[in-house]
């Protein structure tokens, strides 16, 4: 890891990281959740006997999300990485994903709020997958950030300003490229392009932010280990005003850096976190990370990171836990291997659980 990143790495479950004394109403608490996945297996679990397979109501995604919902639903917001088209027939898996609406609609029902939707496969479908992922995130007016259809919405809605407890927060989200498939004009996807990003922070400025949040889809699949790249877009973005970051593409989890900039204010950067869903089966792919961070205000006025916690969480695929796919927040289930359907998805997800905590110990 290169000397830059080595401040100070953080993997505790819960971990406060101020002495100050919050006030209650005016804390605000968001959670970040990793990688939304549609693989064809997903698809044939969720599908209903007898049902068309051309109808997103033909598939039932209800499991996915019921054993994290209360870590959701307690947040002010709750935010995805979707990463997946919605709605372009036929629906499909793995290299061009189109899932049905009723993904995004089950996402919903368990709180997660806003979806990102700047990443490497949201123009798998060209066009018609970006004009259904749009019209469908709009029918259930679920708040998204990442591509928009014109320069006028994009000026408009990048960033994303989300406002409570008397805080105002952009969210910026852009993606590394979109798997070498040209974005159809005049659609506009969120690239990392150095000065495009720079004119979102300003925007967020001129909005009267008082928080600004990076949301890169970025880095090398399935390493564990942060590339360079990473380290040098994470002090850019800092340098810009960015006191919180967090990543999503590798697939994998990667380490929390935390650090303090000029003013004492503390800097956070969670590289990746990994998958939520989705069903990849690489070694290290079906654990993912929960974020829970709470933003508030002392007594001075000043905007600080009241606490914030990382929770370990296993993707338990079909006949793993239960009958279909589920996100299991892992420390909730250890000792429990007799309630697994298969009691091998125990054994790897304790084994896998135990050497990611002590490799990332190790760094």
């Amino acid at each position: 890891m290169p000397a830059a990143m080595r401040k100070r790495i953080t993997l505790l479950l819960l971990f406060c990281c101020s002495a100050v004394t919050a006030v209650a109403q005016d804390t605000l608490r968001l959670v970040f959740l990793g990688d939304i996945m549609a693989h064809q297996a997903q698809l044939q679990a969720a599908r209903l006997p007898g049902k068309d397979s051309l109808s997103a109501q033909a598939y039932d995604f209800s499991s996915y999300f019921h054993h994290i919902q209360p870590f959701l639903e307690q947040a002010d917001y709750a935010i995805a990485n979707l990463e997946c088209t919605l709605e372009a027939l036929p629906y499909t898996g793995y290299p061009s994903f189109s899932a049905p609406a009723t993904l995004l609609q089950a996402a919903q029902a368990s709180g997660i709020d806003v979806f990102l939707s700047a990443n490497n496969h949201i123009v798998d479908k060209g066009r018609r997958g970006l004009e259904q992922t749009y019209k469908t995130l709009q029918e259930v007016q679920a708040l998204s950030t990442g591509f928009y259809p014109d320069s006028t919405d994009y000026l408009q809605h990048d960033p994303l300003m989300l406002e409570g407890k008397g805080q105002r927060i952009a969210l910026i989200n852009f993606t590394y490229g979109t798997n070498g498939i040209s974005i159809p004009s005049p659609w506009i996807v969120n690239k990392m392009d150095r000065a495009s990003v720079s004119k979102s922070i300003e925007r967020a400025r001129q909005q009267d932010a008082d928080w600004i949040i990076a949301l890169p889809h970025w880095g090398l699949e399935y390493q564990l280990t942060p590339h360079s790249s990473q380290a040098e877009w994470t002090e850019f973005l800092q340098q810009q005003g960015v006191r919180i970051i967090v990543g999503t593409h590798p697939h994998v989890i990667q380490p929390l850096i935390s650090s303090w900039d000029g003013y004492g204010r503390e800097l956070l950067t969670w590289y990746s976190l990994g998958n939520a869903i989705s069903n990849m089966g690489a070694t290290h792919t079906r654990i993912g990370f929960l974020v829970e961070v709470s933003l508030t205000r002392d007594a001075l006025g000043r905007h600080i990171i009241a606490d914030y916690q990382t929770i370990w969480l296993w993707c338990s695929r079909a006949g793993g836990y239960e009958k279909n796919y589920t996100i299991l927040p892992i420390e909730s289930f250890l000792g429990k291997r007799n309630e697994f359907c298969n009691p091998a998805d125990y054994d790897r997800m304790l084994k896998e659980y135990n050497t990611l905590k002590q490799y990332f110990e190790n760094l």
